[in-house]
């Protein structure tokens, strides 16, 4: 605890670590595309902000995705000639660097789901990887096809939806299974976080004023499908002095460094760097997560007349997961494993292209599992 306390305040001292209140009181008018935010308010407390170049890790502002893993590994993506992930341990400055086999700009914002699986996207997929801190590896984990070209911000929500948008393109989900939806216009999405206790993601992009650029988080109801008349300024445009202050990616974390919740931003400007950002509506009291007592597993129907198949389970603890569908001679026709899945109920969704008949399906977690049979009639 000793040691864990004198970096604690190493960090503070060395490492731009701070907690100002931002101070201007005069809100905007903008648009986010679809709906005009009226409400976009410059309140909430900047916590902590670190210079990438400071690290020696770019030289530009090629800095594109970050993610906070366990707790105090910050993962950013560095696109153009370098190529990499950069794993910054902010207690101590440490960094772990590795290889994308990516091109042109590279991957851009980063997500991470139940399992600690981490993803990202240059292209129209979505890649995942898994991060090992102790052995120092990152191993590619599995793919799932995204709904623009790239799903440049991206953020997760636990089940296996992806919430997504390109730049200036439509906002729009997808989920593991492969279905896929629409939701409203907008003009600046570079990143994207989704807040559990608020139930909705969080978009990350920039207004610009007389100032410059002011990177920009706008809220988005994903069960109304729509903008939330809310949208919070934490980085003004002459913060810190940085400038020309475009945004990158961004991410969610419950509790940063024991200073509570926050969102945390990418900025992209005369020196890219990353900040962490509270604001008082992220203190809003969490729903507990009901955790089921015993291991259950049900389809929504045993009679399947459309594509997509949702099965729903029950895990009474954290455990891995593998879902197996099988044909009546027995071959597999499909199957899906998931790594360190959190105990709780889960939904589970398979787009089908199979042909109409009768399957088997299997599900196995921890010592447990479940068998049964369904009808896809077309």
């Amino acid at each position: 605890m000793n040691r864990f306390l004198a970096v604690f305040v190493m960090l503070v001292l060395s490492a731009s670590l701070f907690a100002v209140d931002v101070d201007i009181p005069e809100n905007e008018v903008v648009s986010n595309g679809g709906a005009i935010v009226s409400d976009v308010q410059h309140v909430g407390t900047l916590i902590w902000d670190l210079e990438v170049q400071s690290l020696g890790l770019v030289d530009s502002v090629w800095s594109l995705g970050v993610q906070l893993y366990a707790g105090h590994f910050l993962i950013i993506t560095e696109g153009q000639a370098t190529m990499k992930f950069h794993v910054i341990d902010i207690l101590d400055s440490t960094v772990h660097s590795f290889d994308q086999s990516a091109t042109s700009w590279g991957y851009r914002d980063l997500c991470m789901d139940e399992g600690d699986t981490i993803y990202a996207s240059y292209t129209s997929a979505v890649h995942g990887w898994v991060l090992d801190t102790i052995a120092w590896t990152m191993t590619y984990a599995n793919s799932y096809n995204g709904i623009t070209n790239p799903n440049r911000a991206l953020a997760y929500v636990p089940g296996d939806t992806f919430w997504t948008a390109n730049f200036s393109s439509a906002l729009g989900w997808f989920t593991k299974g492969g279905s896929s939806g629409n939701g409203s216009p907008n003009n600046s999405c570079y990143g994207a976080a989704y807040v559990p206790k608020m139930g909705t993601v969080w978009y990350h992009g920039q207004v610009t004023n007389a100032g410059g650029w002011e990177c920009t988080w706008f809220e988005y109801d994903i069960v109304a499908n729509a903008w939330a008349d809310t949208a919070y300024c934490p980085v003004p445009a002459y913060a810190a002095g940085y400038t020309n202050k475009m945004a990158g990616g961004g991410c969610f974390v419950q509790d940063f460094l024991g200073m509570g919740p926050a969102l945390i931003g990418l900025c992209q400007g005369d020196q890219d760097f990353v900040y962490a950002f509270n604001f008082p509506a992220l203190a809003v009291e969490e729903v507990p997560v009901e955790i089921p007592s015993a291991f259950s597993c049900q389809f929504t129907s045993s009679n399947i007349t459309s594509s997509d198949i949702t099965l729903r389970y029950a895990l009474p603890t954290t455990g891995n997961v593998n879902f197996i569908i099988f044909d009546v001679t027995g071959r597999t026709v499909h199957s899906e494993y998931f790594s360190n899945v959190s105990a709780g109920i889960h939904t589970l969704t398979w787009s089908n292209n199979v042909a109409a008949g009768s399957y088997f399906y299997r599900l196995e977690a921890a010592n447990n599992a479940a068998t049964g049979m369904f009808v896809i009639t077309k």
